[in-house]
């Protein structure tokens, strides 16, 4: 080998290794899972006690950590006490809150059977208040004929009440930048909303902007149906696959409170439930209550479980995701589904 060969080999061996490095780099997937045992309670889990799986094929599980959700810490109302001189005093961090979605799917052509679901839900809307913990963060969004953000983020519940008092209302909302990092309201273009024609439409919308926002997301979703009739029938249209593994790779897990009539539309509204790792139900007598019970429980709070993606990324698939335990009697609710970014 000549002295100029070498030279060459050792001028290009850094390139060489930072390429085969990035071929090799292994993508993460972080799954937000809500499991119990059998007598309803969370506990600890290593790596050891489940098993997840990637469009089929085995998935190394890195990490798996319990995050409570809730935090009851009320703003300070007393000053602090002042600090000697000389000494630095770092403030502790903000109580940490949930994020949650209020998506409300109207009817633009009233139709009478709808109205009195939608009408029931608000008079029942201080059962979801009584919910939120402090620090929680609530936007609402709505769709009639587009897609409107009625609320950006907020922890006020006054504020968030009499917002949601006006979903059924068919109007423009600009709604008050209320200074909350992030903001929808710096996040969503006015005309772009204008522009979604169909609640699927702004779903997709809504899980592409969540993308931004780091950490768990949850969405409430209140709606009378995101299925087709077809022949009579409720159909399954092939978007909402789509829509569902969008909201759960932006981390989003769906929770579906149908208030329309009948049982012939909810078969949308029970896939993206499903799929994001939430559960569906009814606004319709007792069904309602015990949603809400459920919906307290479920998100005081989650596992987080990063694992290895066996499969090489490619941007736009859906895959089909599966966590199961290994002991016995574990109950595990998670996302089955993900669209590579």
């Amino acid at each position: 080998m000549t002295a100029r060969l070498a030279a060459l080999l050792l001028a290009v061996a850094p390139v060489l290794h930072a390429q085969v490095t990035d071929t090799i780099d292994v993508s993460r997937i972080i799954i937000d899972a809500r499991i119990w045992s059998a007598d309803g309670t969370a506990f600890e889990l290593t790596p050891a006690d489940l098993r997840v799986r990637v469009d089929g094929k085995p998935a190394e599980i890195v990490s798996i950590d319990y995050v409570s959700d809730v935090s009851h810490t009320e703003p300070a109302t007393q000053p602090a006490e002042q600090p000697e001189e000389g000494i630095e005093v770092i403030p502790p961090p903000p109580p940490r809150g949930r994020t949650l979605i209020y998506f409300v799917q109207t009817d633009f052509g009233r139709a009478a059977q709808r109205v009195v679901g939608e009408m029931q839900l608000i008079t029942n809307f201080n059962k979801f208040l009584e919910t939120l913990a402090p620090a929680d963060r609530v936007a609402i969004l709505t769709f009639d004929s587009h897609l409107v953000l009625r609320l950006d983020f907020s922890s006020d519940r006054e504020q968030i009440r009499k917002a949601f008092e006006r979903v059924l209302r068919i109007e423009d909302v600009k709604p008050e930048l209320t200074g909350a990092s992030p903001s929808l309201a710096a996040m969503l273009d006015e005309k772009t909303m204008k522009e979604t024609a169909t609640s699927e439409e702004a779903l997709t919308l809504i899980a592409h902007v969540l993308r931004d926002i780091d950490g768990p997301k949850t969405m409430i979703l209140f709606g009378w149906g995101l299925s087709e009739p077809l022949g009579g029938k409720a159909w399954l249209s092939p978007r909402i696959p789509r829509i569902s593994a969008e909201l759960a790779a932006a981390r989003v897990t769906v929770y579906s409170f149908n208030f329309g009539v009948g049982a012939q539309m909810r078969i949308g509204l029970e896939s993206v439930a499903y799929d994001t790792g939430g559960f569906y139900t009814s606004t319709h007598g007792i069904a309602f209550d015990n949603g809400i019970k459920r919906l307290k429980v479920t998100l005081e709070g989650h596992y987080e479980i990063e694992v290895k993606n066996p499969l090489p990324s490619t941007p736009g698939k859906i895959h089909t995701l599966e966590v199961q335990g290994v002991r016995r009697g574990l109950h595990i609710e998670a996302k089955h589904t993900f669209v590579d970014r």
